[in-house]
């Protein structure tokens, strides 16, 4: 039996092609006709098509992003590789007879979001829920989760949460402080920044293309995670984090 005949669309193979460039960097219409070598008019055509069906959105500079039903098809792929119940053993081992409160995140237009939540043996209570969304400058899981973000994404984010009488560039200058240390560290830390009292320490879970798909975090009442005590918690986070990566096809054997 001959070769089977292998069929291919145009049109779809362009569109995938605007959507792939898309997940690295925002274009204008006219970037996308000369660094993709599509013609103006088909361009046209599929940039329309796909901003009518959510796929892409256009900013206010003109350029293009991935639009919000995109995000919808990767938590429909989320879902199908079952982040939650990859990671759930491994935080729930991290927690198991502490005081500490595990949380699972994912960004969400820029923003982190609860996805997962285990408690561990403490008295306290934390009133964190699954799906709750939170600041991306002064939460533990947000530092981690915004290491990527360009400058614009992280102070519009910064600008949803900013009180009136807060200092956005002064946010954001803190904000590169926290990169930085996560970048030579390895975690994050969230002290008493969102709550008086509460400490959290979170670490980034990563893809097979070394790109931070999650991050875990540990939460507690500040006696209870004393600063003399980040590091060695941190190194414990960070292992399970990285055990969960491996098991999403990360390849490094440490970070």
């Amino acid at each position: 039996m001959g070769k089977q005949k292998e069929y291919s669309v145009p049109a779809i193979e362009r569109a995938i092609t605007i959507l792939d460039t898309l997940t690295k960097r925002n274009l204008t219409s006219n970037k996308i006709h000369q660094e993709l070598g599509i013609p103006k008019t088909s361009a046209f055509v599929i940039l329309n098509t796909l901003e009518k069906h959510h796929l892409i959105e256009q900013k206010k500079d003109n350029t293009y992003k991935l639009g919000h039903r995109t995000f919808q098809w990767g938590m429909h792929f989320y879902n199908e590789i079952d982040l939650v119940r990859i990671s759930r053993p491994f935080i729930e081992q991290l927690v198991e007879n502490t005081p500490y409160t595990g949380h699972l995140a994912i960004l969400t237009d820029n923003l982190p979001v609860y996805i997962d939540k285990v408690e561990g043996n403490g008295f306290v209570r934390f009133a964190t829920s699954i799906g709750q969304q939170l600041p991306l400058h002064s939460s533990g899981v947000g530092k981690v989760l915004g290491v990527s973000l360009d400058e614009p994404s992280i102070l519009a984010a910064i600008y949803r949460y900013r009180d009136t009488t807060d200092d956005a560039e002064e946010k954001f200058r803190q904000f590169k402080e926290d990169v930085t240390f996560i970048q030579k560290n390895g975690y994050s830390v969230e002290d008493e920044e969102m709550e008086d009292g509460i400490r959290c320490l979170a670490v980034p879970i990563y893809g097979p293309n070394e790109e931070i798909l999650a991050a875990i975090s540990i939460t507690a009442i500040s006696k209870d995670l004393p600063i003399v005590s980040f590091s060695n918690w941190a190194m414990k986070a960070k292992k399970a984090a990285l055990e969960i990566s491996k098991k999403l096809g990360y390849l490094k054997s440490d970070d």
